[in-house]
């Protein structure tokens, strides 16, 4: 669990597939030490797409809670705006898995504004990230 907070924290989007892929269930484990998701930690240290990542492509829980009582929303208001986006779009139930975890994730318009999407697209360097913009 050590493995996947550090990728949440640093948005490491190849090592949450791959933690993904050999144990599904370890997406939702809560910390013994503070009730945290990795989705908490992604909240935490502002990072939109890795958030983004782990509800559409691993299905993270948006609504669990840590022992503060506090969900991954919650977390996300000392957070940058992009995030809080993405967890605002899941908690209310509009962002859907669309994507395999092999394929790279795709901003929509209906979550992220264009500049946004250029924004994150620049920073992670995910040129797929365009296609659906017109």
């Amino acid at each position: 669990m050590n493995k996947l907070f550090d990728a949440a924290r640093n948005g490491d989007l190849e090592a949450i597939r791959k933690i993904h892929a050999k144990n599904p269930k370890a997406i939702n484990a809560q910390s013994k030490k503070c009730g945290s998701t990795a989705l908490h930690e992604a909240a935490r240290y502002g990072n939109a797409l890795t958030a983004y990542v782990l509800l559409s492509e691993a299905g993270a829980n948006p609504h669990l809670r840590d022992h503060h009582n506090h969900r991954p929303l919650d977390i996300a208001q000392w957070s940058d705006a992009a995030t809080q986006r993405v967890l605002r779009e899941a908690t209310h139930a509009r962002l859907y898995a669309e994507a395999s975890v092999k394929s790279a994730p795709v901003f929509k318009p209906e979550i992220f504004s264009t500049k946004e999407i250029r924004h994150l697209a620049k920073f992670y360097k995910n040129r797929d990230a365009f296609k659906n913009i017109e």
